[in-house]
């Protein structure tokens, strides 16, 4: 009989022990989730719309495959959102580049740095880059660079 207990025991060690084992490693698993990259293919707007908005489209996941950014926040088509450390989409600063972007519009890359997120697809800290074409006619609309995209990881 007490061989009968000790084996039940043992048993229901091993079975717990399992469950915790499996456990950690899918909580292990869920961290390394978070460190996806997200990109976006399309982004356009311009400094003259009040308040300052850009539309994000073509992004991947966690977002809802599109976005609005607005200040330091942008709002995720799934309702979350992604915090940067700076306004990305405000006016340019640096020199502008001479590039691939149609007549007319100057060539300038966006850096920022990912302040909070609740996506869960995108790091704190992680990068925000992206080089843009700014056209020089009012209302000086924004676009992708040719062959560039948004990419935030």
């Amino acid at each position: 009989m007490r061989d009968l207990r000790l084996l039940r025991a043992s048993m229901a060690a091993v079975a717990l022990i399992s469950t915790a084992l499996v456990g950690t490693l899918v909580s292990a698993g869920s961290a390394s989730a978070a460190a996806e990259i997200v990109t976006c293919t399309t982004l356009s707007g311009n400094l003259s719309s009040n308040p300052i908005t850009f539309t994000l489209g073509g992004c991947s996941t966690g977002t809802g495959g599109a976005g609005s950014a607005q200040g330091t926040t942008i709002t995720w088509a799934n309702g979350r959102s992604t915090y940067l450390a700076t306004p990305a989409f405000s006016v340019p600063s640096g020199t502008a580049k001479k590039g691939n972007c149609q007549t007319h519009a100057d060539k300038y890359a966006i850096r920022d740095t990912v302040d909070g997120d609740t996506t869960g697809a995108i790091k704190l800290g992680g990068k925000v880059s992206a080089s843009v074409c700014i056209l020089n006619v009012t209302p000086d609309p924004w676009s992708l660079a040719p062959g560039s995209v948004l990419t935030l990881k």
